[in-house]
């Protein structure tokens, strides 16, 4: 397991994810062992009927005698394997730009399902619309689930605003970051889950935020 290397540059608001490898060729996420979860795009139109989208997504991937957690795990295996982050498929070391909100903690579930109706239309995002997807998923099958957001921090200490998630697992909040395991998988095509059901403790080695607002 590593950190990513994945550092902000305030001066243009760009990113840049360092690689050694570029990826070209078709905008899809190649499988990895199998473990892609079936998956075809909702019928209902997400513009007009964001939460109907979402159900057949659920639906598809959400099978009965499942636990808490391999529910969460299907929702971001599902979110990782079929949304690209700014909508490249390929990450190229020159960066790419992005748009960051400041530090809040979203509840609101009109703001959630707006933030999760971009990705699931653009099939593409930043860091704070896989948030909100794998938010409103959760909600809909009664998993409690927050958005949060404050630092990224890599691993020469550079930080970048971010957007990530906690969720309830058996009476149990965890911390998920969606979006960067996902670029992981569509960089290096490795499916690790490093940045999910972690620990507060374990979440400080790669995160900063305003914990006071997360008891």
């Amino acid at each position: 397991e590593k950190a990513i290397d994945v550092r902000y540059n305030p001066q243009d608001d760009s990113v840049q994810i360092f690689s050694n490898t570029v990826y070209t060729g078709e905008d899809i996420v190649p499988r990895v062992n199998n473990d892609a979860p079936p998956y075809e795009s909702p019928s209902a139109n997400p513009e007009t009927d964001v939460y109907g989208a979402a159900d057949q997504i659920l639906s598809q991937i959400i099978k009965d005698g499942m636990t808490e957690d391999e529910k969460v795990k299907a929702v971001y295996t599902c979110i990782m394997y079929n949304f690209t982050h700014t909508g490249k498929a390929e990450i190229i070391p020159e960066g790419h730009k992005v748009t960051y909100t400041t530090p809040t903690r979203w509840t609101d579930g009109d703001h959630t399902a707006g933030n999760a109706r971009k990705l699931l239309v653009d099939k593409n995002g930043v860091c704070d619309h896989f948030a909100a997807l794998f938010k409103l998923l959760l909600d809909r099958i009664g998993i409690p689930c927050e958005v949060a957001s404050g630092q990224y921090v890599n691993r020469d200490g550079s930080k970048m605003p971010h957007a990530w998630n906690r969720a309830q697992i058996d009476g149990v909040w965890y911390w998920y970051d969606v979006d960067v395991d996902g670029t992981v998988l569509r960089r290096d095509g490795k499916l690790l889950y490093f940045l999910y059901r972690k620990t507060t403790a374990e979440w400080r080695t790669t995160h900063e935020w305003d914990e006071s607002r997360y008891v």
